[in-house]
């Protein structure tokens, strides 16, 4: 069965400086390289443009040259990767066409003040458009995480000094995310009652958000330019795929603690061992004022030590996004009281790459890389690209830098992470038979 042929992946990108030339550019290179008439397109932007023209004139850019009628989803991300480049800045279209193939779509709103409504809207969306025809699925959901508040008098709302403001804001928290939709995101809850609804489905999630400032986080859906929003797209298929991920952060078995007091919702953590967490953990982990916790590269120290635990024998890794007086902020849950700090370096984010390029015959690989990976890789970030290059040979593949990862296999629970390289990647398999 020759079904495989007839699978069409098309990827464009631009670098442009003006946000509508940029978006045509990067649509007419995808359909260029699709040569067919696409099911639906996939866009990914990073900040830059909403500063160069504005997201709405880069999504006109794209429909000045994409056929009326095409279904477009996407967002912001902190950055991408394809076999062509590595991108701090710009715009990416993936173009995909199927004959074996139906696709759906859905949307949840106001994700901060009414998560488990916007998940289950965004599922029943979905859930009506279904056709149940074959027996590989799969879903990518966009969805929008923590934006920073702004706060007069406060410079760097990461690094709050004052222990009686970070009393006072504690219960803002709470009444932001509720009234004004910012700080803290609903993500990893949204993600993980609508895995509830569709529980057949694979998924894999990309954080849509400003990865330079946490200020934004922009979803793309059709010509609509939106935010604080569940955006997913299903996909039944013939082909089938494999989920997987991998860490890349080794565990100090020397620095464990106990949380001894923490929020209901998981993110802040008040006290170590009994005493104030932030002070615990300088003493544990040996920080100084000037070197390792010095304003200018404490985010980079705590990002480089993350907290590990284990959750349903497997280890969970929550990066350290907040001190706030004497207490440290999370913008993920952490869901164990029992912790062992872990540290991770350059050589092992690109190593840990391998662990998930497994398939023997892959026919197309997206992925979502944590933007923490990408601050640090650097200049290896071509390292990685050329392991990707090396696996897929001619195949396509497209990495999009995000935060708070998650995957799902289907009929399994969804892994929300921190820190991973998460992968679906499609089987060149030819002789298979899902149809239903």
């Amino acid at each position: 069965m020759e079904k495989n042929t007839q699978f069409k992946v098309g990827m464009g990108a631009s670098k442009g400086d003006e946000a509508r030339k940029a978006g045509k550019e990067a649509a007419e290179e995808a359909l260029k390289d699709l040569q067919a008439k696409p099911d639906v397109v996939l866009l990914f932007a990073t900040a830059h443009y909403n500063h160069l023209g504005g997201f709405k004139e880069l999504l006109k850019g794209v429909w000045e040259v994409l056929p009326k009628g095409t279904l477009l989803l996407g967002g912001e991300v902190s950055g991408f990767m394809t076999k062509k480049g590595v991108y701090a800045k710009g715009v990416t279209a993936l173009t995909l066409a199927y004959p074996n193939m139906n696709v759906a779509y859905g949307i949840g709103e106001n994700i901060k003040r009414n998560p488990k409504k916007a998940a289950k809207k965004c599922a029943a969306m979905i859930k009506r458009k279904l056709k149940h025809t074959y027996g590989n699925k799969i879903v990518f959901t966009f969805v929008s995480p923590t934006t920073t508040m702004n706060i007069p008098g406060i410079e760097d709302f990461s690094n709050i000094k004052s222990k009686l403001l970070a009393d006072i804001m504690l219960p803002m928290t709470s009444i932001a995310q509720k009234v004004f939709q910012k700080g803290f995101g609903t993500d990893q809850e949204i993600v993980e009652d609508f895995s509830y609804y569709l529980p057949d489905f694979g998924l894999i999630n990309i954080a849509t958000m400003d990865g330079l400032t946490l200020g934004t986080n922009y979803q793309f859906l059709n010509k609509k330019v939106v935010k604080e929003t569940v955006i997913a797209l299903a996909i039944e298929t013939d082909i089938p795929f494999s989920l997987d991920y991998s860490s890349s952060a080794t565990e100090l078995p020397d620095k464990t603690f106990k949380i001894t007091d923490i929020t209901k919702d998981g993110r802040i953590v008040k006290t170590i061992n009994n005493k104030p967490a932030f002070k615990e953990l300088q003493r544990i982990m040996n920080w100084t004022e000037e070197e390792e916790l010095h304003d200018d590269r404490w985010l980079i120290t705590s990002f480089k030590y993350p907290f590990s635990y284990k959750k349903n024998g497997k280890t969970k890794l929550r990066c350290i996004g907040m001190i706030l007086g004497d207490y440290l902020g999370f913008l993920n849950k952490v869901e164990n009281t029992n912790i062992t700090m872990a540290a991770t370096s350059r050589g092992k984010m690109v190593e840990s790459v391998d662990e998930v390029l497994t398939i023997d015959q892959p026919l197309f690989g997206f992925f979502s890389s944590c933007v923490v990976r990408q601050g640090f890789l650097g200049i290896k970030a071509f390292d990685v690209q050329e392991k990707l290059k090396n696996y897929f040979r001619d195949k396509p593949f497209l990495v999009l830098y995000s935060g708070g990862e998650s995957i799902k296999k289907p009929n399994e629970q969804l892994e929300y992470l921190n820190f991973a390289f998460t992968s679906a990647i499609f089987e060149d398999n030819k002789t298979h038979s899902t149809i239903i």
